[in-house]
């Protein structure tokens, strides 16, 4: 919601992120049986997809899409979604012949990227941002799931500097201190 909230309140005048949209499916681990993580290629986009074991399931997932769209009502995987998916599991492996009725359950998820329009949406770089608004706001987007930790280091840090920019820090000993 940075680009809502930032637009509605006129931080900046256009806006700094390019929404994409990736879900993920599960099916019963018997319809597609595998021991460890398989990485598969989409065959025009040359993207990877994963499979993941679990005890009862299988994970496949994500995909790439450009999201727009309600962030409150429309981040769902369409069957469209599925079927882009099945079809390249079955491509790899065309003897489990899965099929949406197989899929048991899905999420799906938006990704705050960084916008670079001239780019599809897989390669749309990952790195992340940092704003700081000239008061006590700073914005943060792009990145991914998987830097999220150093994400939050390094603006935390950046609001620390922020607050202690101006400030003196006098520090006095006492004779008389216990």
């Amino acid at each position: 919601w940075t680009d809502e909230i930032c637009l509605k309140e006129n931080v900046y005048d256009e806006p700094h992120l390019r929404l994409t949209k990736g879900i993920h499916l599960t099916v019963e681990r018997q319809r597609f049986p595998i021991q460890q993580a398989i990485v598969m290629t989409t065959p025009i986009e040359k993207r990877i997809l994963f499979a993941i074991p679990h005890p009862f399931f299988t994970f496949i997932g994500t995909t790439d899409t450009e999201f727009i769209g309600s962030l409150d009502r429309d981040v769902v995987a369409t069957k469209e979604d599925l079927q882009y998916i099945l079809k390249i599991v079955n491509h790899h492996m065309e003897r489990l012949n899965l099929k949406v009725e197989d899929v048991k359950s899905t999420w799906a998820g938006v990704r705050p990227l960084i916008r670079e329009d001239s780019k599809n949406a897989s390669s749309v770089s990952r790195d992340f941002k940092i704003h700081h608004h000239g008061y006590n706001l700073f914005t943060i987007y792009g990145g991914k799931l998987t830097t999220y930790r150093h994400m939050a280091k390094v603006v935390v840090s950046k609001i620390i500097e922020s607050c202690f920019k101006n400030t003196t820090i006098i520090s006095k000993t006492s004779k008389n201190a216990a």
